[in-house]
């Protein structure tokens, strides 16, 4: 595919290696990051022969261009796939972080916020959703927001497995809270603690209210002392109203307990039997839960890493290969999910006409969610593709480093 006779992007050939670019060519990285009429769909195509047709094939990837054409096309520098293992469909919903941080997003070098930002700026007339979901990422880049006080980043999470072809439902929208004081100085879990109920609100263009910001609270109060909120999101066209918490620090020991005192509606034995199951093959786990006006919800995820202190370019196959076989061996994923997902992390350059390009894959953390009788497992994984800026000769290239922007997966 060309745009406007600007030239090519990559299309990968093979797997594994170094790889050259293909007959089926799209607008380059300089054009693509431009004001040309290529999306972030366009790198996606290109893209397309590194992933595992086993997790995204067929009518998923119909579905997942549908809904990306919106984003620009420099997203591709950091994004994650979200995989439903126990499901033999190819599919795969999206996650595209916004901005690593105020400074990024107050000064528009992150390109998703510029996009949105822009969006806000411009006066044209935006669905209700879209143009709060716009004023919020325009709330983030004001170092004075009272969100920066509690926010490290943004991340917009696209459902795009379980929806029919031709949906238009917007993303949603998640923050991962700061580990360190804010500007202000003030706690971070503290600040979040009254404030995340009333900006997801308005993030997702709808009235506060104050039963929902009393349960959140009451969520907070329910964490172990040591345990943390680390992100906290709201998906504002599925069904049903809620925001998503995640937590962590939470020991294995202390999780009856606290499902006790956060009112859970499930059965804690089921949690405890599944982390129990996994207790051999993961290094920390952390729970995400739905809180609603009324209370929490009945699903409760398991998110399971596989080894302290690796993030999800180091992870090794190695490291992850005991937890999905475990998820294999109890019927949670498919043997071809299985395969697709330890074949996921790679690292190799991506040679265009006028560029090269470095693609990275890793595995970020897996999830297994318990919701009544039911468990389903997923696999996050996260992908950055970004150029390599040219180096004077005599020069060796620098090894690969994360993205300056890079963000936490959505634990959604």
């Amino acid at each position: 595919m060309t745009h406007g006779g600007s030239g090519t992007t990559p299309a990968a050939k093979t797997r594994d290696g170094d790889l050259a670019a293909g007959a089926d060519s799209m607008t380059p990285w300089d054009a693509l990051v431009g004001a040309g009429e290529a999306s972030f769909a366009d790198v996606l195509r290109g893209l397309r022969p590194l992933m595992p047709a086993s997790l995204i094939d067929g009518e998923g990837w119909t579905r997942l261009f549908e809904r990306t054409g919106e984003l620009p096309a420099s997203a591709a520098a950091f994004f994650g796939f979200e995989f439903r293992l126990g499901d033999p469909d190819p599919s795969a919903d999206l996650c595209v972080p916004v901005a690593s941080d105020v400074a990024a997003a107050a000064a528009l070098e992150a390109p998703v916020a510029r996009h949105f930002i822009r969006q806000a700026c411009s006066g044209a007339r935006l669905p209700p959703s879209r143009a709060a979901l716009a004023r919020c990422i325009a709330e983030f880049g004001r170092t004075d927001s009272v969100l920066a006080r509690w926010a490290h980043s943004v991340l917009l999470e696209y459902d795009v497995a379980a929806l029919p072809a031709g949906s238009c439902s917007g993303p949603g929208i998640f923050f991962a809270l700061r580990r360190k004081p804010g500007p202000s100085g003030q706690d971070v879990q503290d600040a979040a603690r009254r404030d995340i109920a009333g900006t997801l609100a308005n993030a997702c263009g709808r009235t506060a209210d104050s039963a929902e910001q009393r349960e959140i609270e009451r969520a907070f109060d329910a964490l172990p002392p040591g345990a943390r909120v680390n992100q906290a999101g709201a998906m504002p066209d599925r069904a049903g109203r809620a925001i998503r918490l995640v937590a962590e620090g939470i020991d294995e020991a202390a999780v009856p307990a606290f499902l006790a005192r956060l009112r859970w509606p499930g059965r804690v034995a089921a949690a405890t039997g599944i982390l129990a199951c996994l207790r051999d093959v993961v290094s920390k786990v952390g729970l995400s839960f739905d809180v609603t006006a009324r209370g929490p919800g009945p699903r409760l995820g398991l998110e399971i890493y596989a080894r302290a202190g690796t993030g999800w370019q180091t992870a090794t196959r190695g490291d992850w290969q005991p937890c999905v076989a475990r998820l294999v061996e109890k019927d949670w994923c498919t043997a071809s999910k299985a395969r697709g997902l330890l074949a996921w992390p790679g690292h190799q350059k991506v040679y265009a006409d006028n560029a090269v390009f470095l693609a990275h894959q890793g595995i970020n953390h897996l999830k297994v969610t318990v919701a009544g009788e039911a468990v389903e497992a997923k696999g996050y994984v996260g992908m950055s593709f970004v150029p390599l800026r040219p180096l004077p000769d005599g020069f060796p290239e620098p090894s690969a480093g994360e993205p300056e922007w890079r963000g936490r997966l959505a634990g959604a």
